[in-house]
């Protein structure tokens, strides 16, 4: 999924939200925080990212990252208002990266 983080970026570079210059330095900063996160392989919730995918017609890659925290029990973070409004209706924990600060506090 860190191939999803990297889309995202250039997916932002290309709209104009960052210059290449932003999106590589949270790309260094990311890679800093590498040893506090930990790679879940998507074998483990293939099956939940395919039924929350194919129920509440999401993509299987937002239905992977949802499955992912639903299943950890933890926030489910985007920066996508479309997929947080959606992500609203099955968890009781969506936070919309704007207001990660925030939630932080």
């Amino acid at each position: 999924m860190l191939i999803e983080f990297a889309n995202v970026l250039w997916l932002k570079v290309a709209r104009g939200d960052l210059d290449d210059y932003e999106a590589e330095q949270i790309i260094v900063q990311f890679q800093s925080l590498q040893e506090l996160i930990e790679i879940i392989p998507a074998r483990r919730m293939l099956v939940d990212a395919y039924r929350t995918a194919r129920v509440h017609n999401y993509s299987a890659y937002d239905a992977a990252f949802l499955a992912l925290a639903e299943g950890f029990g933890i926030s489910f973070l985007t920066a996508d208002r479309k997929l947080y409004q959606k992500a609203k209706i099955l968890s009781s924990r969506p936070v919309l990266l704007c207001d990660w600060e925030t939630v932080l506090r």
